[in-house]
């Protein structure tokens, strides 16, 4: 991600997600958010709450990929 014509821009951050997004040069822009969910079992819905409000802000027709612990199995 370090190389020109890669731009990265942070959009948000907090103790359990990075928000970013990526574009290059002539490419269509997208979004990458990395997550540490909640390990405690009583917080866990904390981490969902999270990913619908990080969802609703996502724009229409932009690639998005989500990776990290969501410390969930589903």
């Amino acid at each position: 991600m370090w190389r020109i014509g890669v731009d990265v821009v942070l959009r948000n951050k907090s103790r359990n997600p990075i928000d970013m997004e990526v574009s290059e040069t002539g490419d269509l822009a997208w979004r990458f958010t990395g997550i540490y969910g909640e390990p405690q079992e009583n917080m866990k819905y904390k981490t969902w709450c999270l990913m619908e409000d990080l969802m609703l802000q996502q724009q229409s027709g932009q690639p998005w990929f989500c990776d990290g612990n969501f410390n969930e199995v589903l």
